[in-house]
């Protein structure tokens, strides 16, 4: 699709660090952690339950592959280039921000995969991409439950 950033990001291959014949991976412009990465359907297709068969067979080592190309490559430098290449002012701070991270160096200890499968999930460019986010003994002050503390307010007094 012509408007589609994902469509359009491919092309440019100074930022993709990672590809097969169906996915391709970049750094992620607002990362939370260093390292922080999408493996993107080279497939225009909004929805990840909409990947074909040979997609699907393919995903595991596109996931695989990105976690490696990532700790083959200099973050630093990556990430003072893409933070002098922002338009988007929290963008820029972001990758700056991750240039100071203490965990810019070292190997993760763990990840969060995880996908964003419509609007309601946070999904905000409407085309397959699979987050894989470095996560650091520490980065957290309690990681137990992953994600699910996205949802404090549904908190019921259960106790942790």
């Amino acid at each position: 699709m012509s408007d589609c950033l994902f469509c359009k990001l491919k092309d440019v291959k100074e930022d993709v660090i990672w590809e097969n014949e169906y996915f391709y991976s970049i750094l992620d412009v607002n990362p939370v952690n260093p390292g922080y990465a999408l493996v993107i359907s080279k497939r225009h297709v909004p929805d990840i339950l909409n990947l074909n068969d040979e997609e699907w067979l393919h995903l595991k080592t596109a996931i695989a592959e990105t976690i490696y190309a990532v700790k083959k490559i200099d973050l630093v430098k990556i990430y003072k280039k893409l933070a002098n290449n922002q338009n988007n002012e929290r963008s820029k701070k972001l990758c700056e921000s991750m240039i100071k991270d203490p965990n810019i160096r070292k190997e993760p200890d763990a990840y969060n995969i995880g996908v964003n499968n419509g609007e309601a999930a946070g999904r905000t460019i409407h085309h397959v991409h699979i987050h894989i986010i470095p996560r650091f003994k520490g980065d957290a002050n309690n990681a137990a439950g992953g994600i699910r503390h996205i949802l404090r307010h549904k908190d019921i007094g259960v106790e942790k």
